[in-house]
């Protein structure tokens, strides 16, 4: 009865695999019972419009996993566990639910059951429970919404990382049970951390059970991730693009479905007929034995009317592929190395989807190029750049013809069994060679001899099969044979007339043109220079561009040029740029003359990304990190006077700050060479205690008619006279700094960054009335309160006011008066209005953080590159520039305002005073009658 284990380095059923032998309990030498579980929901009719969903109903069944898979999957095998409502499981929650099941379950595991045919009692567990998506995620206790950061219940993918980088084995962090436990046990302490870990709590599965583990035993379900999802959506993308070429119609492939002479199992999970509306729905719709039929049949229903080479039939080819590799009764690590293998092919067979939009006419008076938008221009911008990466550390080798590709697979495949090389026939080498040439080119127009080296030993690494017997590197031969080929792959492109390689044509002869002797004057790219001469914007030449030029130095006379413009005339007048200084080698007077922009900070940085594709920022500070300690060394090393100046400046250097260090190193470099210090660098330090010498006088605390003033805006911005009392909003904020050398642990806030805390007081306007500034990120801000001076001093509000603070706050009466909401859930309709009067006013805090951080957003949208020490003073100076700003009607919409995320309370603090009463009078007074607006009387829901 018990499922056989497998020969080695083959895969048959769960035995083979990795969780099942790390549980002791299955694989100890005594019999014991693997179950199954198998849950999902279905409608037990076929309603419609109102009375959908009504009548769903939730089932759970199980399946003894000892049963070798072609019984266990039979209508016999299975047997129903439990059956609910489904409205009854979102009510009560699959703890409940589940509770007579798991009361049997841990019997099962603790006691075990009596098998008469055997004469003994036997144990047993749950191995694992298969379940859709949404239905694993909430009986696992992850959250069932898939747009959280963390949506993945295998790995701890971010949303944007999913986004950006490709999902592949190793590349991301793999939940584990002793993380995941731990997870679980902080969300129950802190519930804000759920989105942060996307867990919401345990499994009732994990927790009543000895052997299973939610981490180990959710495994993905092909039924609804491939056949369900996968499949249909790629089948109506490329049926789509297949119609649309006119290959066949939706009819004839309706027809063919329908009379195809379906034989066995096809016979029942035969496909239903394509909807006329798929293409707009995105899909085929059809369940999963229908859409596996449909795509292995697929060649024979509709194969012969696709032109061979076309490419949405081999991507669907390919699927089909993949899928029966997936389906395979058994693996081996050949075959997981070919699944693997065709999962990186898809480079090569792909089609490209452009939906259909309607256009609208566009005024005729509308100007396109006077827009200060910067995504516009972004995407308007045209660029001459031929390439946009350095030569690569790893060189990719490219994918071939799906010929070559073909022998290629087969070649290493036979490679790995007996060593044995793969015969390349002519044709094939020079495919191979062709395409390795113009992957080079896209690099580089002349590689040197180790870059040869690199593609040719990145050829046979990626296809062992090719490699040489005879010569000493193994690739000796495809080097020589490429060099060749790059050659003849140049000079295709000199008769195609780029510029790059066509400038030195004629010079490498014996009998030049000009009579020069060969190779003389052979123009190349300097090492790192990627686009040396590239071709000009399509559409346009080089008086064109000329005139793009002027309209260039015109701008620049501007007392404000506009950044936009300049930045995307600079791009498209690139290439006539290059042919100037590599042709003509013109004087820097003549450049500053013809190219001013060129000689701003910014074009600067833009430029040398142009040529060399790197940020020259960060090349920089890489280069200067590099050679630190050298010139460290040689700063203590020196003697004299200049030993003298070196050693106070090593002496003013108490951290190994990055940004200390480079600061150390850019200051030194002038004493060693002799120069002026104020001609080499630039220093805000002075500019900083300017600002910060007249902050008090721009940040302070109001008085008088200013402080009634304040009162009257928080009651206008609540809605409420009520919150007339109301004198100040209070609030934390994360400032985003490269971790510290020491101590970097405190600084990891629990928003997952480091940071520095800034704590201010606004009013009404979003005016900062305090602010204080220097806690690490991971201080709770109700401790940050509680060592602040406006707490430790009593220095704001006066008697008789408020300020008014998040959940992540004390409600206090003393030292302080700082009113904080009711906790949800509310007990009644007083406590929900006044929780929404309060949220209305206190929202200015987050709008005061959001408008500085995107006043300053080259300050604060990334982490600062500063000494820990210098942080305060700059979010300080910030924060008078921006009080300074809001004085003079400067005001900016933000871009990004604080998200509401209040700290988890702390403990009650016995010196401190609760101010619950002070705050049910408030409330009682937002309800009173006699003082609420009169036109929020017939508006205010709550």
């Amino acid at each position: 009865m018990s499922e056989k284990v497998s020969v080695a380095q083959e895969y048959r059923s769960y035995v083979d695999g990795q969780y099942f032998n790390e549980n002791f309990f299955l694989t100890r030498d005594e019999f014991t019972i693997a179950l199954g579980l198998y849950i999902d929901d279905f409608e037990i009719a076929n309603p419609l419009g109102t009375s959908k969903l009504k009548h769903k109903m939730c089932a759970v069944y199980w399946v003894i996993a000892n049963i070798p898979s072609k019984y266990r999957s039979t209508l016999n095998s299975i047997q129903l566990a439990l059956l609910c409502n489904t409205s009854t499981v979102k009510k009560c929650g699959y703890a409940k639910v589940l509770q007579p099941l798991i009361y049997d379950l841990k019997m099962l595991e603790q006691n075990g059951v009596y098998l008469e045919k055997l004469g003994k009692t036997v144990r047993g567990t749950v191995l694992f429970v298969a379940a859709d998506n949404l239905g694993a995620h909430s009986l696992a206790g992850f959250l069932e919404s898939f747009s959280v950061e963390r949506f993945c219940r295998f790995c701890m993918a971010g949303s944007v990382d999913a986004q950006q980088q490709e999902v592949c084995s190793g590349f991301y962090q793999l939940r584990d049970k002793d993380s995941h436990d731990r997870q679980v046990q902080e969300v129950r302490n802190n519930p804000e951390l759920s989105r942060t870990y996307g867990v919401k709590g345990a499994c009732p599965l994990t927790e009543n059970l000895d052997h299973f583990h939610v981490v180990t035993g959710y495994p993905p379900d092909i039924m609804h991730d491939v056949f369900e999802g996968v499949v249909p959506i790629e089948l109506s993308l490329c049926l789509t693009d297949l119609i649309g070429k006119t290959y066949f119609t939706l009819d004839v492939l309706n027809h063919a479905i329908k009379y195809f002479n379906y034989t066995f199992a096809d016979k029942t999970d035969r496909p239903q007929v394509i909807g006329k509306g798929f293409s707009t729905k995105g899909t085929i719709g059809g369940n999963a034995h229908e859409n596996w039929c449909l795509i292995r049949l697929l060649p024979f229903l509709i194969g012969s009317y696709v032109p061979e080479g076309d490419n949405t039939w081999e991507v669907l080819m390919l699927l089909k592929d993949i899928i029966e590799l997936v389906v395979a009764p058994q693996h081996t690590e050949e075959t997981l190395q070919f699944l693997e293998y065709l999962l990186e092919l898809p480079e090569k067979p792909t089609i490209k989807i452009i939906p259909t939009v309607e256009l609208e006419p566009v005024a005729a008076h509308t100007d396109f190029f006077e827009t200060n938008s910067q995504a516009d221009t972004d995407i308007l911008s045209v660029s001459s750049l031929d390439r946009s990466s350095q030569w690569p550390d790893a060189f990719p080798i490219p994918k071939f013809s799906v010929d070559v590709e073909y022998r290629l697979r087969q070649g290493n495949l036979q490679y790995l069994r007996d060593e044995t090389n793969l015969k390349v026939p002519k044709e094939m080498k020079h495919d191979i060679l062709e395409k390795l040439a113009e992957t080079i080119y896209g690099f580089k127009a002349y590689p040197t001899k180790e870059k040869f080296d690199a593609v040719t030993e990145a050829l046979v690494q990626t296809h062992p099969c090719l490699k040489e017997p005879a010569s000493s590197s193994g690739w000796e031969g495809w080097k020589n044979s490429l060099k060749f080929k790059m050659g003849n792959y140049r000079n295709k492109m000199r008769k195609l007339g780029r510029l790059e390689v066509s400038i030195n044509a004629g010079k490498r002869g014996r009998h030049t043109t000009t009579g020069d002797p060969p190779n003389k004057d052979i123009k190349k790219p300097r090492k790192g220079e990627i686009n040396f001469l590239p071709e000009n914007p399509e559409g346009m030449d080089d008086h064109n561009l000329e005139g793009v030029r002027e309209v260039l130095a015109n701008e620049m006379k501007k007392t404000k040029p506009n950044g936009s413009l300049v930045k995307k005339h600079m791009d498209m007048t690139f290439a006539l740029r290059r042919k100037e200084v590599v042709n003509d080698k013109p004087d820097i007077s003549q450049m500053i003359l013809r190219w001013p922009a060129l000689f701003t900070e910014s074009q600067v940085y833009y430029e040398f990304n142009r040529v060399v594709g790197k940020n020259l920022r960060e090349s920089f500070f890489d280069a200067l990190d590099h050679h630190s300690p050298n010139l460290m060394d040689i700063f203590r090393k020196k003697k004299g006077l200049v030993g003298q100046i070196l050693a106070e400046l090593l002496r003013q250097t108490k951290t190994t700050e990055p940004t200390d260090v480079r600061s150390l190193c850019l200051r030194g470099l002038p004493v060693i060479l002799g120069d002026d210090p104020s001609a080499f660098f630039k220093t805000c330090s002075r500019v900083s205690k300017a600002v910060l010498g007249i902050l008090r006088k721009v940040i302070c605390f109001p008085t008088g008619d200013d402080l009634e003033a304040v009162g009257a805006g928080f009651a206008q911005l609540s809605g409420s006279p009520a919150f007339s009392r109301a004198v100040g909003a209070i609030d934390s904020c994360h400032i985003r700094m490269k971790p510290p050398a020491n101590n970097s642990h405190c600084y990891y806030n629990r928003k997952l960054f480091h940071s520095i805390q800034l704590q201010a007081i606004t009013d009404h306007r979003g005016k900062f009335l305090d602010i204080f500034v220097g806690y690490p990120g991971s201080v709770h801000d109700a401790r940050v309160l509680r060592n602040s001076p406006v707490y430790l001093g009593s220095l704001y509000p006066p008697s008789g006011k408020c300020i008014l603070g998040d959940g992540g706050y004390p409600c206090l009466s003393a030292p302080i008066c700082l009113i904080t909401p009711y906790r949800e859930p509310v007990q009644n309709p007083v406590q929900a209005r006044f929780n929404s009067k309060h949220f209305r006013a206190r929202n200015i805090i987050e709008r005061a953080f959001g408008m500085m951080k995107t006043r300053w957003r080259s300050i604060f949208f990334k982490a600062l590159e500063i000494s820990p020490a210098f942080v305060p003073e700059v979010v300080a100076c910030c924060a008078v520039l921006h009080n300074l700003a809001l004085l003079n009607g400067d005001i900016v919409e933000a871009e990004d305002e604080e998200d509401h995320d209040d700290d988890p309370p702390e403990p009650h603090n016995p010196q401190a005073r609760v101010g619950d009463h002070v705050r049910d009078n408030l409330a009682a007074a937002v309800s009173a009658p006699n003082i609420c607006v009169a036109a929020l009387n017939e508006h205010d829901y709550l």
